[in-house]
């Protein structure tokens, strides 16, 4: 049997434990799954804030308080046109510097954008308006984040000194968990999974200090892959390629000079010299049944609150209390 071999460099994660969408342009799949809802149609996105320093991105971005970009270039895809909300914030939004090739800017409240700032490909100038219901939105990722960290692992971690060995034989989707002393030292994780499967890691509770990490992939594309850092605080990393979705809803993320294939999902995102190519997350397997953006049974995404997560208001006790409701 041929498996397919990804390399991931370690991760600097520090962790505690504790609708309506207008036209976007964030992805480029044609996968009909959305596994974060109205999320899924941006490369960004942010329950609170962005903050974008001489980066770039293919796709849409989004966040509900905050956008701040400074020398940027985004909605560089090609699959984005004149009338798609491009760069779109629930609260303020700051333009500075910058250009977007494709698309809109849309803002809650207020805009300053610098007559340096130009729009190539746009129907119209910044537009006020609401774009998502925020408060609803961030809960449903946070449950969804929690759900999918209780799947239970099909996979198996070897550890090899700096080396993690992830190895999974599932056709579909592989999980694996990972602990803080699975990371011990290590500086590097290898995935190997069957071809034409997807790939969950989960990261548990942990305090990493002063490493940072990129991820590779070869052979399962960033569309299938998914880190869910479901107890991260924050999470630091960069200098390479980050091919995969990374999805830490109470996180706050620190990127560095990164080119990312996947999505970026956090409660704030700050990013410096780094580009996004527009990689969605893709597959009916993400969607967790018993958090957050549910398909019923049409097949039509489900948006209505599962009772699952009122284990959120479990306080440290959630994960069990959340595991007592998935076996009862």
């Amino acid at each position: 049997m041929r498996y397919i071999r990804s390399t991931l460099l370690l991760l600097a994660l520090a962790a505690t434990s504790p609708l309506s969408a207008m036209s976007t342009g964030g992805s480029s799949s044609d996968s009909s799954s959305e596994p974060f809802g109205p999320a899924s149609g941006y490369d960004l996105w942010a329950t609170n804030s962005i903050y974008l320093l001489q980066s770039g991105s293919a796709g849409a971005i989004y966040g509900s308080k905050k956008v701040e970009v400074d020398q940027f270039y985004l909605g560089s895809g090609s699959w984005l046109t004149a009338d798609d909300d491009t760069v779109c914030s629930g609260g303020e939004l700051v333009l500075i510097n910058g250009a977007v090739a494709s698309g809109q800017g849309v803002y809650g409240s207020t805009v300053y954008m610098d007559p340096s700032v130009h729009f190539q490909n746009a129907t119209m100038w910044p537009r006020k308006e609401d774009l998502h219901d925020d408060d609803l939105l961030r809960n449903r990722l946070e449950d969804q984040s929690v759900g999918l960290g209780l799947i239970p692992p099909t996979g198996t971690a070897f550890p090899g000194g700096t080396v993690l060995n992830l190895v999974g034989y599932e056709p579909g989707l592989n999980v694996f968990h990972i602990a803080a002393s699975d990371l011990e030292g290590v500086f590097h994780i290898n995935l190997i999974v069957p071809p034409d499967s997807s790939v969950l890691v989960n990261a548990d509770a942990g305090i990493y200090r002063g490493t940072e990490w990129s991820a590779t992939v070869s052979g399962v594309p960033a569309s299938r892959v998914l880190f869910n850092a479901y107890e991260a605080s924050r999470i630091r990393f960069g200098s390479g390629g980050f091919d995969a979705t990374l999805l830490a809803p109470q996180g706050v993320l620190d990127l560095n000079n990164l080119s990312m294939g996947g999505q970026m999902i956090a409660r704030h995102l700050r990013l410096k010299a780094c580009q996004t190519h527009g990689g969605a997350l893709e597959g009916d397997e993400f969607i967790d049944a018993g958090c957050g953006f549910g398909l019923d049974e049409t097949g039509v995404a489900n948006n209505e609150a599962k009772e699952v997560s009122l284990a959120m208001l479990f306080g440290e006790g959630r994960r069990e209390g959340m595991r007592h409701l998935y076996s009862g």
